[in-house]
């Protein structure tokens, strides 16, 4: 038996994390051990950091990954009619609160894949999935919901589960967020991303949301949650995650 101490960083939190190793061995050495007791007892590929659920449903293969709050460094693009038209860029940086990538494999690719805030990361699946403000995630309601504009996004067909979905979520943040794919910010209370039917102060714009960010980084954790609810994971498992 060992101990290790170590400092363990995820987005603005620090821990102090002291492990007890009760034995250590090699990968392939466990690995001929699990497969002596039975070929069945690993039943889902290598999973990436964050992993909370891995399912299966026919060819498809759907896998739930929590991303901890953090503050982003992103590019949104604009169309710039005063100028000719053309697409206009600026780069801003934005408290994210938790959040969730909800990804379906089919075969090698990727089938669909869709985007949640959460309050807090999700440990069940009786959990919560609320909307985001974030463009490039689309608000209309679908089978599966909050579906993600995955653009040019390309993923190496032959890379491990893990690394796809790795691969994909670092695409997403280096993707520039496009204003024609805006979330529904304003409408009735029902069809707007906000509980209360407008955004906070903080979220009223980018500039509001990047000058809050500046001033308190986790200003999201010191507010009423403010972001509306979508459905429950279960939901999603049993009801409208649809394999044709």
């Amino acid at each position: 038996m060992s101990y290790i101490k170590y400092i363990r960083i995820e987005g603005e939190a620090v821990s102090a994390v002291e492990e007890t190793v009760h034995r250590r061995t090699t990968l392939p050495e466990w690995l001929a051990a699990i497969n002596k007791l039975s070929p069945q007892v690993l039943a889902s590929p290598v999973l990436p950091e964050g992993a909370v659920l891995y399912a299966q449903k026919g060819t498809q293969q759907l896998i739930v990954i929590n991303q901890p709050a953090a503050v982003k460094k992103v590019i949104w693009r604009t169309t710039d009619t005063l100028r000719g038209g053309g697409p206009h860029r600026t780069r801003w940086q934005l408290a994210i609160p938790p959040h969730v990538f909800l990804l379906v494999f089919q075969h090698e690719a990727i089938n669909s894949s869709h985007f949640y805030f959460v309050p807090r990361p999700v440990t069940d699946t009786g959990d919560m999935l609320f909307h985001c403000n974030l463009a490039n995630v689309y608000y209309q309601e679908t089978v599966m919901p909050a579906p993600i504009c995955a653009g040019t996004v390309r993923l190496d067909a032959k890379a491990s589960l893990a690394a796809k979905c790795q691969g994909f979520i670092n695409a997403f943040w280096e993707t520039e967020f496009n204003d024609d794919i805006q979330p529904v910010l304003v409408r009735r209370s029902d069809q707007c991303v906000f509980a209360d039917g407008k955004p906070p102060i903080q979220l009223a714009s980018l500039h509001a949301w990047d000058k809050a960010t500046v001033d308190t980084p986790d200003f999201l954790t010191k507010m009423p949650w403010p972001f509306t609810p979508i459905c429950t994971l279960s939901e999603i498992l049993n009801e409208r995650w649809v394999v044709s």
